[in-house]
């Protein structure tokens, strides 16, 4: 009995030949003349149709399937360019610097409470070194500039600068007391927003020590 074998998938199958592979259903080559061949043209029709079939196979193989991509040359392919794509990706991951948090501004308030306090303890080394307080033609620049007191020995604070509303401290200085005032948000003087710090209490005057008092006049004894 005759037998016929598919080029594709090496199923054996006969007395019949079919264009369609009963196993793989698929289509192959039968010539017209197969059944009146002799057995030795026929093996050799089998022999070059196997051999182009191994030729599509090879074809087949190269194209991106699963089995092409289990080969070793692919798997290395794969591998440098995935190692490319992530070096270059952690490269700009490197290079963006992360954006700061944005930081609360703070209240303007506490900052020009914080401010006057500054001013206030400048103006007490003031005191302490000059044995007096800046006048108020001389105002809050004494601190950090000499006014031409022999006993000014170093700035008191490092700059003078307006309050947190733009607008410079008000320095008075009368009878011995000090104040130096922020006018507030509302830029108003002597409304409730004013902030204001003084020396507690003025500064006393030096009192001259009292003179001594006179002895009192020796008497002799009474003479009945």
């Amino acid at each position: 009995m005759t037998t016929y074998r598919c080029p594709y998938c090496r199923h054996t199958f006969g007395p019949e030949l079919h264009a369609e592979c009963p196993r793989c259903h698929k289509t192959m080559y039968v010539p017209d003349t197969v059944h009146r061949l002799s057995f030795r043209e026929r093996k050799k029709l089998h022999d070059r149709i196997a051999r182009e079939a191994d030729r599509q196979r090879m074809q087949m193989s190269s194209t991106p399937d699963g089995r092409s991509m289990r080969r070793p040359v692919f798997v290395l392919a794969l591998a440098l360019v995935l190692a490319i794509v992530g070096g270059s990706l952690l490269g700009k991951a490197r290079s963006v610097k992360p954006q700061p948090k944005p930081q609360p501004k703070p209240n303007p308030v506490l900052l020009a409470v914080e401010e006057l306090r500054i001013y206030k303890a400048a103006l007490e080394e003031f005191r302490q070194d000059c044995r007096r307080y800046p006048t108020t033609a001389e105002g809050l620049p004494a601190l950090i500039r000499d006014p031409g007191v022999s006993r000014w020995r170093r700035p008191y604070v490092n700059i003078v600068k307006p309050d947190p509303w733009r607008r410079r401290y008000l320095y008075e200085f009368s009878n011995g007391v000090f104040s130096v005032r922020s006018l507030g948000p509302d830029g108003l003087k002597d409304t409730g927003d004013d902030l204001c710090v003084d020396n507690a209490e003025p500064t006393p005057e030096p009192v001259p020590a009292p003179a001594p008092a006179a002895a009192p006049a020796e008497h002799g004894p009474a003479v009945p």
